[in-house]
């Protein structure tokens, strides 16, 4: 991960190396802000979390044995939300929301045959105005969660005149103002 300072110009390189620079791994996939102005970083390895204080990283990975840990190490996504509430989607651990006054993190997974996600891997998350969120998975496909009645709707698309349904979704924008929904998917547009 690189850190530009538009002021001095300088850039200064962060890397895991042998744990030296706090990160957890060199494949970072995903930067968002925290609503106490903290840059998280998911990456392969697990979370970090920057404290420009001291210019370190505080690391953050799944525990089987540990309630309220992360899911799944490989962070592929993070999205804060109005709330000031953090997501985070993993490569097969679903979601993962975590609060501030909960400090900790709660786990969020495809259940069979019950209204759930509906795939483990989750590419994107956004949030339309009505606080509801809009999850991209890698494998099964949009999903649309009412905030109000708590449950899922999930939506296939079908590839041109294909009955293929699209389900690699990499990312999702809400255009309020037109009430639309713009989703981009993995190789099918």
């Amino acid at each position: 991960m690189y850190l530009y300072h538009s002021k001095s110009k300088e850039l200064k390189n962060y890397r895991y190396a042998n744990g030296q620079s706090g990160l957890n791994s060199n494949y970072v996939r995903s930067l968002a802000l925290d609503t106490e102005n903290r840059l998280w970083v998911g990456t392969y390895g697990g979370l970090n979390v920057y404290q420009e204080e001291t210019d370190s990283f505080s690391s953050i990975k799944s525990s089987e044995i540990q309630e309220g840990s992360l899911s799944q190490n490989s962070v592929r996504s993070i999205f804060k939300d109005s709330q000031g509430g953090m997501w985070l989607g993993t490569y097969w651990g679903g979601l993962n929301y975590y609060h501030p006054l909960c400090n900790r993190f709660q786990r969020i997974k495809h259940v069979p045959f019950l209204n759930s996600l509906s795939y483990n891997v989750v590419s994107c998350i956004v949030e339309d105005k009505k606080h509801n969120l809009w999850i991209g998975t890698s494998g099964g496909g949009l999903n649309y969660y009412d905030n109000e009645s708590q449950s899922y709707q999930n939506y296939l698309f079908n590839s041109g005149n294909l009955d293929v349904p699209v389900t690699d979704i990499k990312t999702v924008y809400v255009d309020e103002a037109h009430n639309k929904v713009y989703v981009g998917s993995h190789a099918e547009g």
